[in-house]
């Protein structure tokens, strides 16, 4: 709001370290949250966190070691054990992160076409990690280069961030005979230039995110056509809105609703697909299909059905059917092993980002003797399972085991006084025109300075006092007193408990109490 990129920029970083990364891919589920969206619209946060990350300067120093003979692993550099490895790394962790593939990032890195997430920006991220002293070591196998054996016994806890780098495969007639890719294959091969045209006609199959990327990505690649087959109507689909929006702008065609029950090849070289209207599809439950069915040819398959794990590795007791079973704090059955993101169940880059912060402080609390549930309830967040590393730095320690305490409760808009907002609709972050998307040129660009600060003056602040004096103007009693910081503070001998300063404070930064008696 007064410019202070820096500052801001500083702020969030005790709670991530990607604020540049998820404002670029994150959905922001949190605008959804904002009070603001039922008074006009939400505030544009996401396009925030990437204008904060760009403008603000920050120079992330390496931390203490505190705790030598504690050293933590970390398998996986994804988003969840890159924020494991941060956070405990600023807690005074020796932390050494194994990466099998030679580049660090996994999902990030070979999973999210750079059209959306430059190199550049992931690579700065690692940067960070390094001047934290934290080691990162690409090239090394779990399992095959280091035994499971010596990684238990060499660390005094360990954190499974593996992800499920595998596409599931399409089981219909012909498949394996086709030549079709799986959606992760074809993204990995896109990200690390191994693939860098495509010629003819392109089908994909699927109706998720990863599907979406796959479509666009082949448009870019010089695709004649890219066509969509999905269960789902479009309305349905687990794809985020905006961006089956996007790819139809960039020239995709949606068939919804339909399944490939059979593919061949025929004398040509391409493919037949062979589909069937879905009348209904409500998941675990398969589909229910119709009576229509359809034909298409096409030179390239690529289906994107789901992901898989390639843990075979792992020790059979950490396994919950297809997943890690993990508790809230990310603990396994077996002590001082954790784990989070994809492999645990979580479904996109923010949760793996939660999953990763709330993993750190369990293994912070099980090497250090505390009990976590505690902790974890002391610094929640919302209602949502979000916790706050900034709060907990600040608590750890002090804390009994057995405490609770609830923290404040969330204000909603029915508490926010309307009068003192005008209605201003939300700063819009430039886009590239559809006509210049060729090749992986980013699509979405970055807020001005002024933008930035224009959309964040927009935030109601809810529950935050901002000391507009409010409370001290309309005071009939005198009673709201100013301190020499500039905040206030309640003579409790003159206030008679009017109400008239919560009634009039625009966003709900004070209650009325019982008073006890004296």
């Amino acid at each position: 709001q007064e410019g202070e990129f820096s500052g801001a920029h500083a702020l969030f970083l005790e709670e991530s370290p990607y604020p540049a990364v998820t404002g670029h891919v994150c959905y922001h589920p949190c605008e959804t949250w904002c009070n603001r969206k039922d008074h006009d619209e939400p505030i544009s946060i996401n396009a925030l966190e990437r204008a904060m990350a760009e403008y603000g300067d920050i120079a992330t120093d390496c931390v203490s070691v505190r705790y030598a003979n504690q050293p933590v692993a970390v398998v996986g550099s994804g988003p969840a054990g890159t924020t494991v490895a941060y956070h405990l790394a600023r807690l005074g962790y020796p932390v050494t992160v194994f990466e099998r593939d030679t580049q660090l990032g996994g999902a990030l890195r070979y999973g999210i076409p750079r059209y959306r997430l430059p190199d550049s920006v992931l690579d700065a991220a690692f940067d960070r990690l390094r001047a934290l002293g934290v080691t990162l070591r690409s090239g090394i196998q779990i399992g095959v280069d280091v035994p499971w054996e010596q990684l238990e016994r060499e660390y005094a806890a360990a954190f499974l961030g593996i992800g499920k780098p595998r596409g599931r495969t399409l089981t219909v007639s012909g498949i394996e005979e086709s030549g079709a890719q799986s959606g992760i294959e074809f993204l990995r091969a896109v990200n690390t230039d191994a693939l860098t045209e495509l010629d003819g006609d392109v089908a994909v199959i699927g109706g998720g995110d990863v599907a979406i990327d796959c479509v666009r990505s082949a448009i870019r690649l010089g695709a004649d056509a890219v066509r969509l087959y999905c269960l789902e109507s479009r309305d349905e689909m687990p794809a985020h809105p905006d961006e089956v929006a996007e790819a139809a702008a960039e020239g995709m065609y949606l068939h919804d609703g339909w399944t490939v029950t059979s593919v061949e090849r025929d004398d040509s070289g391409r493919l037949r697909l062979d589909l069937r209207d879905v009348t209904s599809f409500s998941p675990p439950q398969p589909p229910v299909l119709g009576s229509r069915t359809a034909n298409v040819t096409v030179d390239h398959l690529i289906y994107a059905i789901g992901q898989e794990h390639d843990a075979d590795w792992l020790p059979s007791d950490l396994w919950r059917d297809d997943r890690i079973g993990v508790d809230t704090v990310g603990r396994t059955l077996r002590p001082m092993v954790f784990g989070g993101g994809d492999i645990a169940g979580t479904y996109n880059v923010v949760q793996a980002i939660g999953a990763g912060k709330r993993a750190a402080l369990g293994i912070d609390c099980a090497l250090r003797g505390w009990d976590p549930d505690v902790y974890a309830q002391r610094v929640s967040v919302g209602a949502k399972g979000a916790i706050s590393m900034r709060d907990y730095s600040k608590l750890r320690g002090t804390l009994d085991n057995g405490s609770r305490q609830t923290r404040d409760d969330i204000v909603l808009i029915d508490r926010i006084n309307l009068d003192y907002f005008p209605e201003r609709p939300r700063v819009k972050r430039p886009e590239l025109a559809i006509r210049e998307r060729r090749g992986f040129v980013e699509v979405n660009g970055t807020l001005t300075r002024e933008q930035a600060r224009q959309e964040a003056r927009r935030c109601f602040n809810c529950s935050e006092c901002t000391v507009c004096g409010n409370c001290f103007i309309y005071c009939p009693d005198s009673a709201v007193l100013q301190l020499e910081d500039g905040f206030f503070t309640i003579d409790d001998d003159h206030c008679k408990g009017c109400g008239v300063c919560v009634q009039e404070c625009p966003r709900s930064a004070m209650t009325m109490v019982v008073e006890r008696e004296r």
